[in-house]
């Protein structure tokens, strides 16, 4: 159904889109290779043309698909993913936090003496460090600029 000449056009590796539309690149080739998605995922792809689900589930004509493509701006795509990237940030950041504060209250009920949260807790906060720092394209090997010049110089072209 969803054809890759789309991608293509917006010069989007599989990679990018998926992380716009927040699945997995693996999702992504399942689509473009004709087989079916969850409704779920649809809306997430619908979301990333910007178009509504009823207008993604009608586009079959290649030339439609093209024309859907020229009408979208790539940095409001971009925008898009970052935000989402920071959403699921936050949501694990307070589901993190809440597991951390159920295991010291379960440590400090039945071994008040010993604290052996720590340990658990210094490794927590260290992963998520990174992951805040990924997030907030702190990490000099994940930013997008540097995944722009990945892609530059894979395709032997400025994007």
């Amino acid at each position: 159904m969803l054809r890759h000449t789309s991608r293509l056009q917006r010069v989007w590796p599989q990679e990018q889109l998926a992380e716009i539309s927040g699945r997995s690149e693996r999702t992504i080739q399942r689509i473009e290779n004709g087989r079916s998605a969850s409704r779920e995922t649809m809306k997430a792809v619908a979301a990333t043309y910007e178009v509504d689900l009823p207008q993604l589930m009608e586009i079959k004509d290649k030339d439609m698909l093209i024309s859907l493509t020229q009408q979208s701006h790539p940095d409001g795509a971009l925008a898009l993913a970052r935000v989402r990237r920071i959403k699921r940030f936050c949501i694990q950041l307070g589901l993190d936090a809440t597991i951390m504060a159920g295991l010291t209250l379960l440590n400090l009920l039945t071994t008040p003496h010993s604290l052996r949260v720590q340990r658990p807790a210094l490794a927590w906060g260290v992963a998520l460090a990174v992951s805040g720092l990924s997030t907030f394209d702190r990490l000099p090997f994940v930013t997008p600029a540097w995944k722009r010049r990945q892609i530059e110089t894979y395709l032997d072209r400025r994007l």
